[in-house]
């Protein structure tokens, strides 16, 4: 079970960002799951902002049980998932192929470019360094930390702590706002 404090503490942190700020937040493999979900929950219940959520890690199906279950306003989430098949929510979108730094940069830009939302938060890091390498993740996060910011958006962007995130580090350790690491 993981703990009050933990939850608090995310709360804590997350109170202090300012518009267009841009959070890197570094969670322990057992522990970022529900990361993600109190991060959600803190944006989209209690500040009442509309965001994108832009999962490589979970599937659509997945992603909604865990909005459902959290009783987070699906309304004010746009969701943008790996996977095949008809979206099934107007505010969804499938990626052909989520290895494409171009359709995440495409579909976000869509998305973004209706200026209803306020934030983004990312899962993922992990997956854009497999995908495409320490010097190319760097310049898409600064492309998507630019991009978000110039439409007045937060960035969250989330890490599981470990190897790829530790080798990530020197790389862009510079671009957030504040790194947090969240054992």
């Amino acid at each position: 079970m993981i703990s009050d404090a933990f939850r608090r503490h995310i709360v804590k942190e997350m109170d202090k960002i300012k518009k267009s700020s841009f959070l890197f937040f570094v969670f322990e493999e057992k522990k970022h799951i529900f990361g993600e979900q109190q991060l959600l929950e803190y944006l989209v219940k209690y500040k009442r902002m509309r965001g994108i959520y832009i999962s490589l890690r979970s599937t659509y199906k997945e992603t909604e049980e865990m909005l459902e279950a959290n009783d987070i306003d699906r309304e004010k989430l746009f969701i943008i998932v790996k996977g095949r098949g008809k979206n099934k929510h107007k505010n969804s979108y499938y990626l052909k192929n989520a290895e494409s730094l171009a359709e995440i940069s495409v579909a976000l830009n869509d998305v973004t470019s209706t200026g209803k939302f306020r934030f983004m938060l990312f899962d993922s890091y992990e997956s854009i360094l497999t995908f495409a390498g320490p010097i190319l993740a760097r310049k898409f996060i600064e492309y998507l930390v630019h991009d978000m910011k110039a439409k007045d958006m937060t960035s969250v962007i989330v890490s599981v702590e470990g190897d790829a995130s530790s080798r990530l580090m020197p790389y862009i350790f510079n671009i957030p706002d504040k790194v947090l690491f969240l054992g």
